[in-house]
């Protein structure tokens, strides 16, 4: 059982509490799904579930956390790992290794299991995720989702009973998150005790026991399943995302060419893909995790020879974030920004108050609404978007959708993304990736069309 009493939390240095007087329990068995807007504290009772905190973030922790009967204050952090299996949101921030292989071998040779028994290990665990083509491979080669499933694969081999995980569906594809869902239910079969810190919440509905909602780091609800099936609230997604009826952007001219790819090729990943890109269009580059969708990003942004080097928000936003401060972020992409632009913009992106942090001190989605606000205020003509929504709430995924189709009425708009949600609203153009070539590329017209891709993807087709 876990056990959230009287729990506040106010980080080092600051005079907010991320955390004010959380009260909660976890039985044994239990899927639990705890939500609510980025920054909401989401991730700090991650943290807390995991010993994080109070052993690594510092910070004045009032009230207790029990694992188990056990106060983590009272508890070494290693006694905790052997309780509590976790997954953050950056998985690459808990590797040891540069090869898959070695990764899910690292925590047990260090438990001193015999060679044969990871071995073994290594063979289940990679057939019940499906990554056994990602095995030794180099980490940082391989995809965002595929790095997704190799730490929650890390975490899973182990024999912690409770695992908790941190927006685990950011950078999955529908297919893995499909797989993620059926990962969770046989892990709750087998009586693993499963926490989820999620914004994504529809792969859930059938499975998931509670849900908790967090907001400005309060408790606002803590529902049973049948109760939560029926709750609504401004800031989270939806349970029935497909439901939604979708609205077709009005036509545009293509008028003015700005991109154009012919017979693209790179190593095995890349095979004759060509494709045009004019000024005025969002166009959704869609597929499975680890088809090129962020190579062709990649490729266009430093091998193709174009006049106007396009602007690129990558898919780990850690790798783009260089200043000492929210405010001085911006300089360093455009030094013409003036300070009223800057302000306005950290008022659109609701991080006006956070304009003196450091960058890293912010939240994944409060990151990933940063960047999305410099890469709003660059000169670039293109701008290349990879997963601009994955830590981010419905709100804030409204205020970037709306920031995209503003920016598209003077720029032409690569999107790459998994976020129905997010696409549904803004893209007017689909280019489908499979097997490294373009297998569809058409305007879109009708929900249903969006809605087939999904699907294509969703069944690893």
């Amino acid at each position: 059982m876990i056990k959230f009493k009287n729990v506040s939390f106010t980080y080092e240095n600051s005079d907010k509490k991320a955390l004010d007087n959380i009260n909660f329990e976890i039985n044994d068995g239990e899927l639990v799904l705890i939500t609510g807007a980025s920054g909401s504290g989401k991730s700090t009772i991650y943290k807390c579930i995991n010993g994080l905190i109070p052993h690594i973030y510092e910070g004045d922790l009032l009230g207790d956390i029990f694992i188990d009967d056990i106060n983590t204050k009272d508890c070494k952090d290693y006694e905790l790992c052997k309780k509590i299996g976790s997954v953050s949101q950056n998985p690459r921030g808990q590797f040891f290794t540069d090869n898959t292989t070695s990764e899910l071998a690292f925590t047990l040779e260090n438990l001193g299991y015999k060679v044969e028994e990871i071995l073994e290990k290594i063979e289940n665990i990679s057939s019940f995720f499906g990554i056994s083509n990602i095995l030794n491979k180099n980490i940082l080669e391989i995809s965002g989702g595929e790095k997704q499933k190799i730490s929650i694969a890390c975490v899973s081999i182990l024999d912690a009973k409770t695992l908790v995980f941190d927006e685990p569906s950011a950078n999955l594809d529908y297919y893995g998150i499909e797989l993620l869902k059926e990962i969770f239910s046989k892990l709750k079969e087998s009586g693993y005790t499963i926490i989820v810190v999620e914004h994504r919440i529809f792969y859930l509905k059938e499975i998931f026991d509670r849900m908790i909602h967090i907001k400005n780091g309060r408790l606002i609800v803590n529902l049973e399943r049948k109760e939560a099936l029926n709750y609504t609230a401004e800031d989270l997604r939806s349970l029935n995302p497909f439901d939604r009826e979708l609205k077709v952007l009005d036509s545009f001219t293509r008028k003015e060419k700005l991109l154009e790819i012919n017979n693209l090729f790179f190593k095995n990943i890349i095979k004759d893909v060509s494709f045009n890109l004019y000024r005025g269009e969002i166009v959704g580059l869609v597929g499975k995790n680890g088809v090129g969708k962020s190579t062709i990003s990649k490729l266009i942004s430093g091998k193709i020879s174009i006049e106007g080097k396009p602007f690129v928000l990558m898919q780990d936003v850690d790798y783009q974030l260089f200043s000492e401060s929210v405010f001085s972020e911006f300089l360093l992409s455009n030094k013409d920004l003036n300070e009223d632009e800057i302000l306005e913009m950290l008022k659109v992106i609701n991080l006006y108050d956070k304009k003196n942090s450091h960058p890293f001190s912010l939240s994944g989605g409060e990151k990933q609404r940063l960047l999305m606000g410099i890469c709003a205020k660059s000169n670039s003509d293109i701008l290349i978007l990879d997963e601009p929504t994955s830590g981010l709430d419905f709100n804030n995924m409204i205020i970037i959708s709306e920031i995209i189709k503003n920016l598209a009425k003077e720029k032409a708009i690569i999107l790459i993304s998994h976020d129905y949600e997010l696409l549904s609203r803004v893209v007017d153009r689909i280019i489908f990736l499979e097997d490294g070539s373009i297998k569809e590329d058409f305007i879109l017209k009708e929900k249903n069309q969006l809605i087939s891709i999904f699907q294509k993807i969703k069944g690893g087709k």
